[in-house]
């Protein structure tokens, strides 16, 4: 399923004008306001090279066929750029691409993609989508941040898949990375089939504007979601399958064979063309490898298997939706119990079948702390968090540890679902906390840098409930959220969780609670605080307003973490104690088991609970954990 934009800015002057090898678009041109970007080298080719808002470089057509390039449901597109920073305006957006000029129901943007700098001194660029509705009001979205490579390409991919009306899914991905999966309420899309399409540039307030500084080697637009499988497909094949075929091409030349080192020269060029195709030829096998079966499946492959197994999509249905609907309806027998999952593995566990033991899990996580296990926990460092009457204790010497030098002291554990409705609870116990130190808890998105503390500080002798977030690695301002007098109390509950509305999911915001009394009884309840809800661990800290004098020692007990969107309760293990007489077939009894469970779990035959790396009884090369 090809693009309906491809531009490769192949051309090897600035003067002749690229083209559109989709065949969606005439050639592309400049108009008043905008000048011809320069030709400079890329990765697969050449690349065109815009100057930013001093450069004013953009580039304009319009459809060959009058409303070919509306998409107004669902689009993505794919971008192998440069983001040259020194070329950003702090703040400011830049656009890749737009659709329309805005200006009127005909011009309307149904889609345009713009990066912008968030953080100078970080390199973090924002990826987002915008749009107009069908009254013309500009919707920007959420986007997506990223590391913006100081020298080097990226290649970008932001995916739009409208369900309607009132609900949106926008994806962002770096590479292979996906860096944002956020819902839009913005479902009405404008546009009208004159729009004009703009490059480099949008068309805003009478004039071109919102220049992007960088290069550009290619752009795509799918009037489609891509899926994850086809973003790492191409990526892999631009960073690994193309550039080692090249070089595979050039080793066949015997040593001191005299060839041109010259990248312009025939010799080099017909070597890269060569090694191109067969790299893609390697990319396409693996693509076929990884992606032919239906739970990684798309495009015509899985409309073949709908065609299979009579499956129908449904409008509006997200590509998982109808990879699920196929494996269910292939996985679909008779109802599967305990006893007959116990049953089916009786001729390869070699024992009897009461022996086994099943195990399942719920969406809750809890430590009472009778050991502390450096498999749930992670602990930096690990010397400062030891295990003391039952409870995880936290010790800190003096000295300043703070999260913007990251010499903060955490213990985390993992969340599932991306922590979409995380409920944290911990109780804390104070034995010395002194002026500037804080202890409390804390959800953590480690790749972008927002972090939301709860917890109680000493603040010159006044202890305190603040919460603090930041975003971005910017803290967003410490609120101080009841005062606790001049001493500690003997032990205080500390309640984090997201507040979930069914009606609005856009909505990031969370509740902070505290109580002295009980960990059931009186709480005292924040007001909203507004934060990015996708964290990856949950947990406990100790940090500093400060530099502390003495040393912090505080004790965590009792450690409640609920992800309702996780998937611990499609965990399925069938356990055989190793201890046990005969010889387990592992290989052959987990592909029964494969075959018997749900569709919607993941299951293993195992023989050691706990997953130790380099124990021939661990999980580490078997699901759910990794593949047989």
């Amino acid at each position: 399923m090809d693009p309906k934009i491809f531009l490769r800015f192949d051309e090897a002057v600035a003067t002749r004008r690229p083209i559109d090898d989709g065949g969606a678009l005439t050639e592309l041109d400049v108009v008043a306001g905008i000048v011809m970007p320069t030709v400079v080298d890329g990765v697969t080719g050449k690349a065109r090279s815009f100057g930013g808002a001093a450069g004013t470089h953009g580039l304009v057509a319009t459809d060959r066929v009058s409303g070919t390039t509306l998409f107004n449901r669902d689009v993505s597109v794919r971008a192998l750029i440069t983001y040259d920073v020194a070329l950003a305006v702090g703040g400011a957006p830049a656009t890749l691409i737009a659709r329309g000029k805005g200006n009127s129901a005909a011009e309307y943007h149904p889609f345009a993609l713009e990066i912008r700098l968030i953080n100078t001194p970080s390199l973090i660029g924002e990826v987002a989508w915008l749009w107009q509705d069908g009254a013309g009001v500009e919707k920007s979205q959420i986007g997506g941040h990223f590391q913006a490579p100081a020298s080097g390409f990226v290649l970008l991919t932001a995916t739009r898949r409208w369900v309607s009306s009132t609900e949106v899914i926008l994806r962002y991905y770096a590479g292979d990375e996906l860096l944002a999966e956020v819902p839009s309420v913005d479902g009405s899309i404008g546009g009208g089939t004159t729009g004009q399409m703009a490059i480099g540039t949008r068309y805003s307030g009478g004039a071109y504007t919102y220049f992007y500084g960088g290069k550009i080697d290619q752009l795509q637009v799918y009037d489609r979601e891509l899926t994850a499988e086809e973003v790492r497909g191409t990526y892999e094949r631009i960073v690994y399958h193309q550039p080692r075929a090249i070089s595979m091409v050039r080793e066949l030349h015997p040593p001191g064979f005299p060839i041109s080192g010259d990248p312009t020269s025939r010799v080099q060029r017909e070597t890269i063309i060569w090694g191109n195709a067969l790299g893609y030829a390697a990319a396409q096998a693996e693509n076929v490898r990884d992606n032919v079966l239906p739970d990684r499946a798309y495009g015509e492959v899985l409309e073949a298997w709908e065609r299979i197994t009579a499956q129908s999509p449904k409008p509006g249905d997200a590509i998982d939706d109808r990879r699920a609907r196929v494996v269910a309806r292939m996985r679909q027998r008779q109802g599967v119990s305990v006893p007959g999952i116990k049953a089916a593995l009786e001729g390869l566990i070699d024992t009897d079948p009461d022996n086994l033991e099943i195990l399942g899990f719920d969406q809750t996580v809890t430590d009472s702390f009778a050991t502390l296990s450096d498999l749930r926990w992670w602990m930096e460092p690990s010397a400062q968090w030891t295990l003391a009457a039952g409870a995880m204790r936290g010790q800190a010497a003096a000295g300043t540890y703070t999260y913007e030098a990251r010499t903060w002291y955490t213990a985390l554990e993992s969340i599932g679902g991306d922590g979409k409705g995380v409920h944290e609870l911990a109780k804390l116990v104070i034995a010395a906390l002194p002026a500037n130190g804080q202890a409390g808890i804390v959800l953590y998105d480690s790749p972008r840098g927002s972090v939301l503390f709860l917890g109680v500080r000493n603040n010159a002798g006044t202890y305190e409930v603040v919460t603090e977030a930041f975003r971005a690695s910017v803290s967003q301002g410490v609120t101080v959220q009841a005062s606790l007098g001049g001493s500690p109390p003997a032990a205080i509950w500390l309640h984090l969780r997201q507040v979930v509305d069914a009606a609005a999911p856009e909505l990031q915001e969370f509740r902070a609670a505290w109580s002295t009394t009980s960990q059931t009884t009186g709480y005292t309840v924040s007001t909203a605080i507004t934060h990015p809800w996708r964290s990856q661990w949950a947990g406990m800290y100790l940090r500093t307003a400060g530099a502390i004098g003495s040393a912090i020692d505080v004790a965590f007990d009792d450690s409640i973490v609920r992800a309702p969107y996780g998937d611990r309760a499609s965990w399925l293990y069938v356990y055989r104690n190793p201890a046990l007489a005969g010889t387990l077939d592992k290989e052959a009894a987990n592909a029964i088991l494969r075959g018997l469970k749900q569709a919607h779990t993941a299951g293993a035959v195992i023989s050691a609970k706990a997953a130790l790396c380099d124990d021939p009884l661990c999980l580490c090369d078997e699901e759910p954990l990794g593949g047989i």
